[in-house]
């Protein structure tokens, strides 16, 4: 399995999740303060 940072915008990250033949991509939210 293999993760890659992906850059958004100036302060976040999505991350590219890859195995084999398939892949993902995660986003993160962030919870309300």
């Amino acid at each position: 399995m293999r993760v890659v940072p992906v850059p958004c915008l100036k302060d976040n990250f999505a991350y590219l999740v890859i195995e084999g033949g398939d892949a993902a991509i995660v986003d993160p939210g962030e919870a309300p303060p």
